[in-house]
């Protein structure tokens, strides 16, 4: 059974704007997800494709420039899905990559208000390097560190919990200061 799911680019200011759909296809223990929709224009350099299910987020993959369409073609096992926390896709969102929260919106991460449980976090807070920030979103806080491949890691003890985009570490916490997997 094919199901067919919108697929939005988010622009900076937040609305979402859809580009095409992504068809989901049942294949025994397999979902396959194909994307084919026309290039906009100005086209993002690399846009990554993510199915959303409440705060769940999986990489779907990279949509890819053939011509005047952008194009992907990824399969995935359902134990997977079910293991990401997406075990029926067909209600799920696909969304385009999300550009950086705007700036001001971030604050100093001395002046986060959340008083963190665990000690070996806290800790790792209270030393992480200059440059951190953080900004509430949805019932969590989401972290930022400046960071690049080569250097110190700030934060060890979310060592499994940070994803790397755009020179810097992102590590999401739950509302009540545990870490989130990306």
């Amino acid at each position: 059974m094919e199901q067919r799911i919108p697929l939005y680019e988010r622009s900076p200011d937040g609305a979402a704007v859809q580009r095409g759909e992504v068809r989901c296809t049942g294949q025994g223990m397999y979902v396959r997800f194909q994307a084919d929709c026309p290039a906009w224009s100005p086209r993002p350099e690399v846009c990554k494709v993510w199915l959303e299910q409440g705060e769940r987020r999986l990489l779907l993959g990279t949509l890819m420039p053939e011509g005047d369409r952008l194009t992907l073609s990824r399969q995935r096992s359902v134990g997977e899905l079910n293991r990401w926390g997406v075990p029926n896709p067909e209600q799920a969102t696909v969304a385009g990559d999300e550009p950086p929260p705007r700036a001001d919106r971030w604050q100093r991460l001395d002046a986060l208000p959340l008083q963190i449980r665990d000690e070996s976090l806290a800790e790792a807070l209270r030393r992480a390097p200059a440059g951190g920030r953080w900004r509430a979103e949805g019932e969590g806080w989401l972290l930022r560190f400046p960071w690049q491949p080569g250097q110190a890691f700030p934060l060890p003890a979310l060592f499994c919990f940070g994803r790397y985009r755009e020179g810097a570490l992102w590590f999401r916490l739950s509302g009540q200061g545990y870490p989130v997997s990306p």
